[in-house]
């Protein structure tokens, strides 16, 4: 099966709509399914037991892999010093250094933490903490750089009158924390307030980057400010069937094996 994963990096300086061509600038062959990119320009590969890290020119940085906890089913690399990496079948969150090495006392059972079923993290820049959200409480929970659990939202079913919520990803940008939904995002602040509602679909792909929100429809690119809530649309078509990713100027393309780089010119 065909399988195309992009990640498209925007600068905050951005020009909506002024981009309309993909120039290929790098190409090397990797061997997963599943990929990020922090914000330095490495990118992160994962499938199955291993994560592999990539300089931005596509050269083997680093690996990381715990055969004693299983699969990884997901990761975080929105802080490139402090990578998370979940273990969802042991429910462990592992955290790693820039070189994928293990920090010491890092492997985190949720479990104690109170987390059952969690569905989506993200790293903190406040108090270095990390958000989780567990989908069999309703609940988003932070803990801080020790590891302690400083904050508790309650069900969020029940606090905000949401018959369902189908979280698909957390993402803090700025000075406040996305729970992105299917249907909408929620939006709180940094310690954990409800602040509004943005009724946006979700879409694969879907990224906030300085208070944007880059989404795919029909395989059209747009944009949506949160503040000012002007929304424009790209003037070039994607794959509509393609996973899609943004941030910093330039787009990520995994397809038959090939991470493939462009620029938007």
């Amino acid at each position: 099966m065909k399988v195309i994963f992009f990640f498209l990096l925007i600068l905050s300086s951005l020009i909506l709509g002024a981009q309309e061509k993909l120039t290929p600038v790098n190409s090397w062959e990797v061997t997963a399914k599943n990929f990020e990119v922090d914000n330095l320009g490495y990118v992160y590969t994962f499938d199955g037991q291993k994560i592999v890290k990539y300089t931005p020119v596509g050269e083997v940085f680093a690996s990381y892999s715990n055969l004693n906890l299983g699969a990884i089913n997901s990761i975080d690399v929105s802080n490139p010093l402090r990578i998370l990496a979940l273990h969802k079948n042991q429910n462990t969150l592992v955290i790693l250094d820039n070189t994928l090495s293990p920090e010491q006392q890092s492997s985190l059972d949720l479990i104690s933490l109170g987390l059952y079923n969690t569905s989506a993290f993200t790293y903190s820049m406040l108090n270095n903490g990390i958000w989780f959200y567990d989908k069999e409480l309703f609940q988003l929970i932070k803990t801080n750089d020790l590891m302690e659990v400083i904050y508790e939202s309650g069900n969020l079913l029940q606090l905000l009158n949401k018959d369902t919520l189908d979280v698909k990803k957390l993402i803090e940008d700025n000075d406040k924390l996305y729970l992105v939904c299917k249907k909408n995002i929620l939006v709180f602040d940094l310690y954990g307030a409800y602040y509004n509602t943005i009724h946006i679909v979700y879409s694969p792909g879907m990224s906030i980057v300085n208070s944007t929100i880059f989404t795919f429809e029909k395989g059209y690119l747009k944009a949506y400010n949160a503040i000012t809530f002007e929304e424009q649309t790209f003037n070039f078509v994607f794959d509509s069937n393609a996973l899609k990713f943004l941030k910093k100027g330039k787009v990520y393309e995994l397809k038959n094996g090939l991470m493939n780089v462009y620029t938007i010119e």
